[in-house]
């Protein structure tokens, strides 16, 4: 049988310090048994390398790469890559397609004022900067003191800051979200995690200028984590890909409200550095429960399934 000569290149930018080189080596090799009419490379976003992005274009191609592109920077073809986009972004995006937020304003003495004499934002809000991530500078406010305590609010704050309503995410007083690993649309994992240790009454989490609140925080017990196909979790991850074409990659943060039931986004993280199959967060995790995040939806195989199906279809 005559061998099939690559009519397309498809090339996999990987960032060393946010993934491990194994998982596209794996992907690679499944691609070409898969799919001999793509020829694949693999290139560190740490580097220029400007042999293989000659290389990139002889071809259609499509480049990808789960994070933001560093220092590789491709010379055609279709790129999808990770962005860096604000939280404040990331909302109106998603309210824009009709998924499920909650109400975002950002920080200011107008709308301190305008929040603290209105209905709409419940007993408590939740100030965070709009650029942070894993729960950093996430602070719990009594919305009837928001306008007291503006200036304490923002005197240290080094980033813009958002505003919304607190929504009650626990389990029997344990908060607990889930993050769903998205690629294309389509899932990699879904986890659900909950805090190990009760959470402290409200009150004294307002009170307090170090109580955290963020589900997502760094909490000093951690937090005990289990897989779940929840139908619903899944499909509302997998909408929120729309209003992030250019995204491969996403890192959806979901709650269910307490009282109602109803599912929120809280972020996506676009820029893509959410690669928890193997990261340095996810080499700090039970060995056994990271083989059963690649495990869940066949991880690898579907990597190379999507990429397969992108490269015939957008090669460019």
């Amino acid at each position: 049988m005559q061998e099939l000569t690559p009519t397309r290149n498809l090339l996999i930018v990987q960032t060393p310090d946010e993934q491990d080189p194994a998982d596209w080596i794996a992907v690679k090799q499944r691609i070409e048994t898969a799919a001999p009419d793509i020829e694949v490379a693999i290139a560190n976003n740490r580097n220029r390398n400007s042999v293989t992005a000659r290389w990139q274009v002889r071809r259609p191609s499509l480049v990808f790469s789960p994070v933001r592109l560093i220092d590789f920077v491709p010379r055609g073809g279709t790129v999808y890559c990770g962005h860096v986009l604000g939280k404040n972004e990331q909302m109106r995006r998603l309210s824009a397609i009709g998924v499920p937020t909650p109400r975002t304003e950002m920080l200011s003495r107008q709308t301190a004022a305008a929040i603290t004499t209105s209905a709409g934002f419940g007993e408590y809000v939740i100030v965070k900067p709009n650029n942070m991530n894993s729960g950093v500078g996430v602070r719990l406010v009594r919305t009837a003191d928001l306008v007291a305590r503006y200036d304490e609010l923002t005197a240290s704050a080094h980033d813009q800051l958002l505003v919304e309503p607190y929504i009650d995410h626990s389990d029997d007083n344990y908060p607990s979200d889930y993050r769903i690993l998205i690629m294309f649309g389509q899932p990699l994992y879904c986890v659900y995690s909950r805090w190990v240790e009760k959470r402290r009454p409200l009150s004294e989490i307002a009170a307090d200028p170090d109580g955290i609140i963020a589900s997502n925080a760094h909490t000093p017990d951690g937090r005990a984590r289990a897989l779940t196909k929840d139908p619903e979790v899944l499909s509302l991850a997998s909408r929120c890909q729309a209003a992030f074409p250019e995204c491969p990659v996403l890192g959806v943060d979901i709650i269910r409200d307490s009282q109602t039931g109803e599912l929120y986004v809280l972020e996506v993280n676009p820029h893509g550095a959410v690669w928890h199959l193997s990261s340095p967060y996810a080499k700090t995790m039970d060995p056994d429960h990271v083989r059963q995040r690649y495990a869940q939806f066949n991880a690898l195989d579907r990597i190379a399934e999507l990429l397969i199906e992108k490269t015939r279809t957008e090669a460019s």
